[in-house]
This record gives structure tokens, C-alpha cells and sequence, in this order.
């Protein structure tokens, strides 16, 4: 309506004004009056840019799609369009003098769709180049939703590959690639961002390195023992691209691959072409062959050591332990090594001796040498000459299996003399079964003490060749060590000492004894008793030192004291407290003798006695109805009938039973308690027991059952047919 009389009121004003130039005799102008619509919504478009060509002229529309141009020259002109998210438009219109024109022109929407900022995305040859990025943009009038399509292996990752782009505005999308997937040179593949009037395509393009084949080598296996074996080999190409893993192939068959290997074993990637790398294999099977090859991955694939080595683990170490060195002579120089070999090996080691130097450093084959001759396990030994005055030395056992060198420990001595001194202190944290020795070297000697700990026995003068316990740690001090696994209630006798030049030094005797505190047990009375099972109570009142280790109850029917040979209900461990245990096969109507038991060092530990006696349930039997007719008949038909029930009491049990009488109904089995029931005076007796009914239907089958009922419950007899017709 405004915009109607927005036009109406121009008019007259134009008309107005034609008027006056006929009046005045002017030269005549005409105009353009006109609104710019949605070619699809007809709603009036605002701020459309118009030209006017010729005269250069522009106007910009309003919010209600109105323009307008005055003062214009008769004669044909052309009105240009343009507004961002439309299709510019063109018309052509005639101005006459003093005329108006009608400028109204429809323009249409570009149909929405998300657009990319580029055409192409260029990732060269540059190595470190493996992400670029892009623009999608929205210049429609809706939000739009949108999605990416490629089909190409070397894109790794485009982020984000869908989503919805408000209108007006752009988002940044990112293309991740795999250079490793390239093909060598040029490659080249499509990427499609869809939306929902269409797709926009970018072009992808990157250049592949060239591919050579990587070349490498076995060059050697060394160090083979039982469960390991260092493997050597030779890098002689890196490959293009570069290798990215690097290592080696075992198995027990030849030329293993990554597929049949049974141990692989990377070394990284930090090595150049030339260079000799290497790895431990450190999970061989023993005594086994094995194959070894090299191998690398590029992305052309995998690639192996034309050459394989092969070689054989040890199936059993060599092992020799390093003795104590004796007869350390200070004024000659002389001294006694000893070893033992405690395992000759599979195969067998090929040589064995000592090797020794002066200092506190372990030797080795690269100091001095004396090889012992022999083979086979067992103790050896040779006597050593020419050793310097005022010197320490360290010796070593060793033997040689496989080209591998096996060392005993290093064992040090002086060829100073001064003997150490060692005081044996009171023993402490005295137990059943452990203690703390303890004792306080007050001068370690010269040369130094090379072993110190306690010996003990039960006898009164214990030395290194009774019970001895060695304690890491020298110098001077004090020294302790816990001691278990001693006898309770024992007398035992401590020393301690150190070792000095393979020559014991002791102190004074200490005796002491272990403790013993015996387990205790209580049996309670029994409850929750039943024809065939009860509830067996007791407690634990004192676990014990050394502590039980199995508790429980045993009983009997016929010893007013069972023991653990009889029957038992028992659990393992030990623990102060309430004992509790559900036994059930009991007999009925048996008296029980019952005691609570723990087993102390391997020695059953016994509460008192309590007696009980298990429930006998009561017999019952149901007799033949007697008596069975009617009493009652109207028109010649009987609609109730009477009878009597019979049952007997064979036994009362024990406690005896408190009521009695019968059960019936139309349906077997009845009982007391869902459905009908009488009860007959009478309690704990026995012998027959009977009543009468009269309120039973014709033509009818009743069963009946005879009951006692106890603490326990209701007893029944078997059920006995009646029928009523």
C-alpha cells in the first residue's frame, strides 16, 4: 500500500512539474519510476545497484525495492542490475518527454552452494610439505550443508570432511598427505566439495620422489648364548625413499621373512649407508639352530640380506664359582686359588683357570693368567708364586665355552697382616620360629675381612661349618640379620665372624631359646539341631606361636573323645575367634560327641567334649476308612456321607510328637495346612488313634493321610482312598 502511494504521489509531482514547462515553454524531460522483485518470491529486493547507461547514472533501491530516475532525455536507454547473491539483469526501456517509465524488473537468486577459494592445491616436491590448506565459502542466503569426496590413496586426512556453513560465511579445510604413497613424479588427483545446488572441484597435485631399493647385509653373529646372540650387519644403500625400519629376521628355518620369523628385531633409523649396525636377539630357545637375515622397509616394500647366517644356541651354560683364596703366605708371596665348576656346560667349556691382578678391579683374560688343565664339573685349584709385599690382589675362576668367556665372583686378599676382630651381641626379637642375630666388628683388619655374618648350632661351640649365614656390608659396625626357620622351644647357640685371607675369625657364644605359645581352643554347645544335621560351635581363643594352620571340629558316635582320625569338618589358616561349621549326613536319633580341634606344628590341639543327640522323627501310618455311608438323603438321593479315619502311631520320636490327626481331600497328598483337617486329642503316645466326619459329598474320591506334627514340623503316613457313591 505505501509503496502505491509512493508512486501515486511522484506522479502528480512530474505531472506538476510538466505543467509548468508547458506553461514556461521549456524543453520536456521524461523519468523512471520502477521497483527491482525476487523473480521467485516477488518480494521487492532492496539495496540493488542500477545503472543508467547512456548518462552514467546510478541509484540504489530501497528497503522497499523502489528507484527512480528524473529529469531524462527522450529516447531509449538501458537499466543494469547487479546485487551479490543474484544474477545481474539488464533492461531496456524508452523515455518519452514528459513521459514515465516503468522501471519494474524481476532479478533472480544464484542458486546457493558452497564455493572454493582456489583451484588448485600444489604440494611440489617438498619433502617436509605434507598438509596444505584451502577456503569453502557460503555466499548464498541459507546455511548449507556440505561434504567432501575423494577417492586417492595419498590423501591421508582432510579435515573436516562434512559439515554445515552458515551463509556469508568461509571455513578453512586442511589436506593431510602420505609422500611414502606417492608415485614416483607427477600425481595428480580430485577433491569435490559438495553441497546442496551443486560441487566445486579442486585439483590436488604433488610430485613422488624416485624409488631405489634398499641394500643391506648379514655380516656376522657373535656373542651366542643360551637364550641370546648378538646379529651384525651392513648397510649398503638406504634406498630412495629412505628406509623408515631397519633390523633383523630369526628363525628356525632358512631365509626367514617378516611372515616366518620367530624373533624380529628393529635398530632404528638413525643409520647412513656404510654404516655396521647391530642388535640382541634375547628370546632364543636353547640347544636350537637358527637363521638370521637383514631386512628394511621403504614404501617400495621390504627388502632382505641376500645372505643368511646360521648358528646354535648353547643348550647349558659353563658356570664356575670362584672359592676362597687359602694359604695366604706374606713372607714368600705365595697363595692357594680354588674354584669349582658347577656345571661344565652343553657343549663343554674347552678351557678353565684363574686370572688375577693387584687392586680391588675384577681381572680379566687381559691380566695375569693361569690355566688349569682338565675338563668335567667338580673343584680345582693351583698354587700362585711371586705375589708382592704389602699388595691387594683380586682373582677370578674362569672358564671359556663357545668362544664365550664365563667369570666366577671376584675374590680379593691381602699379603698384610693383622687380624680383624668380631663381638657376638644378645640376640633379639626372639620368636617361635626366627630371631636377630647381631654382632659389632670393632676392627676389620689388614688386610680387610672379606665375609662377615653368624654361624649357629644347637651344640655350644658353632662354627662356619655348622648353620652360617653371611651379611652383606664390611668395614666396621655393627651388623644384624633376621634368622628364620628355627625349631620352637629350642636352646640355641650364636657366633659371629668374618673371613678374612680364607681364614675365619669368631666371636663370643651367645645361646638363646625360641618361643612356643600353644594354641588354645574352646568347644561350645551345639545348635540348630535337626534329625541330620546341626550347627558345630567353638572359638579359637589363642592362635598360637608358631600359629595353627587348619582348624575345625571332629566327632564321633562312639568315643566320648574324637580325635581328628574320626570324623571332622576342618578349614585351613588361623585366626583368633568364633568358629562356626554347618555339618550335615548326621543319623537321626544318635547322641554326638563333639570337639573343637587346630592343628599347631603339624600337632592337633583338642577343646573339651559337648554331647548332643539328633532328632527322631516320630512314625506315622494312615489305616483303611471305616464306616464309609451316607447320612443324609432327600428325593431318594444322598448328598452327604460320613466316615471314620483310622491311623496308628508306630513311634512318638524323640522329642515326641504334640498333636495329631488327619489330613483330606479331593486331591492326593493333602496336608494339614491347605486343606481339610481335624485333629484327634492325644500327645506323645503311641498305638491307633481314629474320628469321625459326616460332612464328606457324594459321588466323590477323598484321599486321607494321618499327621503327627512335631518341633520340626508335620509327619504324614500314606494317603488311603474313600469314594462316596
Amino acid at each position: 500500500m505505501k509503496k502505491v502511494l509512493w508512486i501515486f504521489l511522484v506522479t502528480l509531482m512530474l505531472a506538476g512539474l510538466c505543467s509548468c514547462n508547458d506553461d514556461l515553454g521549456q524543453e520536456l524531460t521524461g523519468s523512471i519510476i520502477g521497483t527491482v522483485a525476487d523473480a521467485t518470491t516477488g518480494e521487492p529486493v532492496p539495496t540493488v545497484n542500477v545503472s543508467l547507461e547512456p548518462g552514467g547514472e546510478s541509484a540504489l533501491t530501497g528497503s522497499d525495492g523502489n528507484y527512480m530516475f528524473t529529469d531524462l532525455k527522450a529516447g531509449s536507454c538501458t537499466l543494469t542490475l547487479t546485487k551479490e547473491g543474484y544474477t545481474p539483469a539488464s533492461k531496456t526501456l524508452e523515455v518519452t518527454a514528459g513521459g514515465q517509465a516503468n522501471g519494474y524488473i524481476l532479478i533472480s537468486r544464484i542458486p546457493a552452494m558452497v564455493t572454493v577459494d582456489r583451484d588448485s592445491l600444489a604440494f611440489g616436491d617438498g619433502s617436509d610439505v605434507n598438509s596444505l590448506s584451502f577456503n569453502i565459502v557460503n555466499s548464498g542466503y541459507e546455511d548449507l550443508e556440505w561434504m567432501i569426496e575423494h577417492d586417492c590413496d595419498w590423501i591421508r586426512e582432510i579435515k573436516d570432511e562434512e559439515g554445515v556453513l552458515p551463509y556469508g560465511k568461509t571455513q578453512t579445510i586442511v589436506v593431510f598427505i602420505d609422500r611414502s604413497l606417492l608415485l614416483p613424479g607427477y600425481n595428480e588427483t580430485v577433491v569435490v566439495v559438495r553441497s546442496s545446488n551443486g560441487s566445486s572441484d579442486l585439483k590436488v597435485t604433488a610430485i613422488g620422489e624416485d624409488r631405489d631399493d634398499v641394500v643391506l647385509n648379514m655380516s656376522g653373529v657373535s656373542e651366542v648364548m643360551m637364550n641370546s646372540a648378538k646379529l651384525s650387519g651392513l648397510l649398503i644403500s638406504e634406498g630412495v625413499p629412505r628406509y623408515d625400519e631397519l633390523g633383523f629376521v630369526c628363525s628356525g628355518e632358512s631365509m626367514p621373512t617378516l611372515e616366518t620369523a620367530s624373533e624380529i628385531l628393529t635398530v632404528g633409523t638413525t643409520y647412513k649407508a656404510g654404516d655396521d649396525f647391530g642388535r640382541e636377539a634375547s628370546s632364543l630357545a636353547s640347544g636350537s639352530t637358527y637363521y638370521a637375515r637383514a631386512y628394511a622397509k621403504n614404501a617400495n616394500g621390504v627388502f632382505y640380506s641376500s645372505n643368511e647366517l646360521v648358528f646354535q644356541t648353547i643348550q647349558e651354560y659353563s658356570e664356575v664359582r670362584t672359592d676362597e683364596v687359602a694359604g695366604v703366605d706374606v713372607l714368600s708371596g705365595q697363595a692357594t686359588f680354588n674354584a669349582t665348576v658347577l656345571s661344565a656346560g652343553v657343549p663343554g667349556y674347552t678351557e678353565k683357570g684363574f686370572c688375577y691382578r693387584t687392586g680391588t678391579a675384577a681381572p680379566t683374560l687381559d691380566d695375569e693368567v693361569i690355566k688349569v688343565p682338565g675338563a668335567g664339573g667338580g673343584s680345582f685349584s693351583t698354587k700362585v708364586s711371586g705375589l708382592g709385599l704389602q699388595a691387594t690382589y683380586t682373582v677370578r675362576a674362569y672358564v671359556i665355552q663357545n668362544e664365550n668367556v664365563f667369570y666366577g665372583e671376584s675374590r680379593t686378599f691381602n699379603t698384610v697382616s693383622g687380624a680383624p676382630s668380631v663381638t657376638t651381641s644378645a640376640v633379639t626379637g626372639i620368636g617361635a620360629s626366627e630371631a636377630v642375630f647381631n654382632g659389632y666388628v670393632s676392627d676389620e683388619g689388614i688386610p680387610a675381612y672379606t665375609e662377615r655374618g653368624f654361624c649357629y648350632s644347637e651344640n655350644g661351640q658353632p662354627d662356619i661349618s655348622d648353620n652360617k649365614r653371611s651379611v652383606s656390608g664390611g668395614g666396621e659396625g655393627n651388623f644384624s640379620l633376621e634368622v628364620t626357620g628355627l625349631e620352637y622351644d629350642t636352646r640355641y647357640y650364636v657366633r659371629a665372624y668374618v673371613i678374612q685371607n680364607g681364614s675365619a675369625y669368631y666371636g663370643n657364644t651367645v645361646d638363646f631359646s625360641t618361643a612356643f605359645t600353644p594354641t588354645r581352643v574352646t568347644t561350645y554347645a551345639v545348635t540348630d539341631i535337626e534329625s541330620n544335621s546341626a550347627v558345630f560351635n567353638g572359638e579359637i581363643n589363642e592362635v598360637g606361636d608358631p600359629k595353627c594352620t587348619q582348624y575345625g571340629f571332629c566327632y564321633s558316635t562312639n568315643s566320648y573323645n574324637p580325635t581328628i582320625n574320626d570324623r571332622k569338618e576342618s578349614k585351613y589358616g588361623g585366626y583368633r575367634g568364633r568358629i562356626t561349621m554347618d555339618v550335615d549326613g548326621l543319623q537321626e536319633g544318635t547322641i554326638y560327641y563333639v570337639r573343637a580341634f587346630a592343628i599347631q606344628d603339624g600337632e592337633p590341639v583338642y577343646g573339651e567334649t559337648v554331647s548332643f543327640t539328633t532328632i527322631e522323627l516320630p512314625v506315622v501310618e494312615t489305616l483303611d476308612a471305616t464306616g464309609v455311608g451316607p447320612v443324609d438323603m432327600v428325593g431318594g438321593l444322598y448328598f452327604q456321607y460320613s466316615a471314620t479315619f483310622n491311623g496308628r502311631v508306630v513311634s512318638a520320636g524323640e522329642p515326641a510328637y504334640t498333636s495329631r490327626g488327619f489330613a483330606y481331600g479331593t486331591t492326593r497328598y493333602p496336608t494339614a495346612t491347605s486343606g481339610n483337617s481335624v485333629t484327634v486329642s492325644g500327645r506323645g503316645a503311641t498305638g491307633q488313634f481314629s474320628t469321625t466326619v459326616n460332612n464328606l459329598n457324594a459321588n466323590q474320591i477323598y484321599y486321607v493321610r494321618a499327621w503327627v506334627r512335631t518341633e520340626s514340623g508335620y509327619i504324614y503316613g500314606e494317603d488311603v482312598e474313600i469314594r462316596t457313591f
